[in-house]
Protein backbone atom coordinates (compact mmCIF):
# COMPACT_ATOMS: atom_id res chain seq x y z
CA UNK A 1 0.00 0.00 0.00
CA UNK A 2 2.74 2.41 -0.93
CA UNK A 3 1.56 6.00 -0.80
CA UNK A 4 -1.74 5.25 0.93
CA UNK A 5 -2.65 6.21 4.47
CA UNK A 6 -4.03 3.26 6.40
CA UNK A 7 -5.09 5.10 9.55
CA UNK A 8 -5.16 8.64 10.91
CA UNK A 9 -5.11 9.77 14.53
CA UNK A 10 -6.72 13.11 15.29
CA UNK A 11 -6.05 15.05 18.48
CA UNK A 12 -8.35 17.95 19.31
CA UNK A 13 -7.91 19.84 22.57
CA UNK A 14 -10.81 22.08 23.55
CA UNK A 15 -12.06 24.46 26.22
CA UNK A 16 -15.67 25.68 26.44
CA UNK A 17 -16.40 24.63 22.87
CA UNK A 18 -20.14 24.19 23.46
CA UNK A 19 -22.08 23.49 20.28
CA UNK A 20 -18.96 23.94 18.14
CA UNK A 21 -17.71 20.56 19.33
CA UNK A 22 -20.83 18.99 17.79
CA UNK A 23 -20.04 20.61 14.44
CA UNK A 24 -16.48 19.32 14.59
CA UNK A 25 -17.59 15.76 15.36
CA UNK A 26 -20.26 15.84 12.66
CA UNK A 27 -17.65 16.97 10.15
CA UNK A 28 -15.41 14.02 11.03
CA UNK A 29 -18.26 11.53 10.82
CA UNK A 30 -19.20 12.50 7.26
CA UNK A 31 -15.68 12.21 5.84
CA UNK A 32 -15.11 9.58 3.15
CA UNK A 33 -12.04 8.32 5.01
CA UNK A 34 -13.39 6.25 7.91
CA UNK A 35 -10.26 4.64 9.35
CA UNK A 36 -9.41 7.17 12.05
CA UNK A 37 -9.28 7.54 15.80
CA UNK A 38 -10.13 10.90 17.32
CA UNK A 39 -9.00 12.00 20.76
CA UNK A 40 -10.80 15.01 22.18
CA UNK A 41 -9.15 16.53 25.23
CA UNK A 42 -11.22 18.70 27.55
CA UNK A 43 -9.15 21.34 29.33
CA UNK A 44 -11.55 21.79 32.26
CA UNK A 45 -14.46 23.32 30.38
CA UNK A 46 -16.99 25.14 32.52
CA UNK A 47 -19.87 25.00 30.03
CA UNK A 48 -21.92 22.16 28.52
CA UNK A 49 -19.25 21.02 26.07
CA UNK A 50 -19.00 17.49 27.49
CA UNK A 51 -22.74 16.96 27.08
CA UNK A 52 -22.53 18.14 23.45
CA UNK A 53 -19.57 15.83 22.88
CA UNK A 54 -21.33 12.77 24.30
CA UNK A 55 -24.54 13.47 22.39
CA UNK A 56 -22.66 13.93 19.11
CA UNK A 57 -20.42 10.88 19.47
CA UNK A 58 -23.07 8.43 20.62
CA UNK A 59 -21.57 4.93 20.56
CA UNK A 60 -19.00 5.60 17.81
CA UNK A 61 -15.87 3.84 19.10
CA UNK A 62 -13.54 5.94 16.92
CA UNK A 63 -13.99 8.85 19.32
CA UNK A 64 -12.22 9.06 22.68
CA UNK A 65 -12.63 11.66 25.41
CA UNK A 66 -9.89 12.66 27.82
CA UNK A 67 -10.91 15.02 30.63
CA UNK A 68 -8.11 16.92 32.33
CA UNK A 69 -8.15 17.39 36.08
CA UNK A 70 -5.91 20.46 35.85
CA UNK A 71 -5.52 23.25 33.29
CA UNK A 72 -2.92 22.22 30.69
CA UNK A 73 -3.59 24.36 27.59
CA UNK A 74 -3.57 23.07 24.03
CA UNK A 75 0.07 22.26 23.36
CA UNK A 76 0.55 20.36 26.63
CA UNK A 77 -2.64 18.39 25.88
CA UNK A 78 -1.23 17.32 22.54
CA UNK A 79 2.23 16.52 23.90
CA UNK A 80 0.69 14.40 26.67
CA UNK A 81 -0.98 12.23 23.99
CA UNK A 82 1.96 11.80 21.66
CA UNK A 83 4.86 9.50 22.38
CA UNK A 84 8.00 9.82 20.31
CA UNK A 85 9.89 6.73 19.26
CA UNK A 86 13.22 7.17 17.55
CA UNK A 87 14.18 4.44 15.10
CA UNK A 88 17.29 3.78 17.23
CA UNK A 89 15.30 3.22 20.44
CA UNK A 90 15.02 -0.53 20.03
CA UNK A 91 17.98 -1.46 22.22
Amino acid sequence: MKGKVSRVIIISPFYNAGKEISNCISSLKIQNFKNFEAYFIDDISTDDTIEHYKESVGNDSRFNLIINTEKKYAIRNILDCVNYLNYRDWE
